[in-house]
């Protein structure tokens, strides 16, 4: 495992050493970035404590005038709540058309009712793409679980110029689509 700056160095960490990983990570994680941009991503890692090697937080180029930026992962940003004590657990999945499906609310907690047709989804999923996902973040503590949504059309902007699919998104649209909406309630 490669640590971009221990808490707690076991070893006085040395110019030579830091300027190693900062290469490390520039020639394997962002080639495109500038020496400033690949500073701000490690201190950012290192604060967090994320690390980049196992994709805890990945650099998002920046284009024209806008600079690249750091931007923690879905997997990152559960190792963050983990970190609260809190955590119990994670529930989600995605919706489709025709799916029974209600959001209500008792006692001022939100309460998501799901009932998936899994027989229908096996033919559905070659021909469409689920409307919504929802995610449940279960914390020790809280009177019910923590709600995070993401809908298909505003996930939708992932399109190419001309009209395709992103790969990832047109590979696995359900499974994207389920992440976003765990991004949403874990951030």
């Amino acid at each position: 495992m490669v640590v971009i700056a221990p808490e707690k160095p076991q070893l006085p960490v040395t110019f030579d050493m830091l300027r190693d990983r900062i290469e490390s990570v520039k020639q394997v994680l962002c080639p495109k970035a500038s020496n400033a941009e690949i500073g701000v991503f490690v201190q950012v890692a290192a604060s967090a404590q994320m690390n980049p090697f196992l994709g805890d937080i990945h650099w998002i180029p920046g284009s024209g005038s806008r600079p690249g930026r750091a931007r923690i992962s879905r997997q990152g940003m559960q190792k963050l709540v983990e970190r609260t004590g809190r955590y119990r657990g994670l529930t989600s999945d995605v919706v489709y058309e025709g799916e029974a499906f209600e959001i209500r609310y008792q006692d001022g907690v939100a309460l998501v009712s799901h009932t998936p047709d899994i027989m229908a989804r096996a033919k559905r999923a070659q021909t469409e793409y689920p409307i919504a996902a929802w995610a449940a973040l279960h914390l020790k503590g809280s009177p019910g679980p923590v709600y995070g949504f993401a809908w298909w059309r505003e996930m939708a902007g992932n399109l190419k110029s001309d009209g395709g699919r992103d790969t990832v998104w047109a590979q696995y649209p359900s499974k994207m689509l389920r992440k976003a909406a765990e991004y949403d309630v874990l951030s």
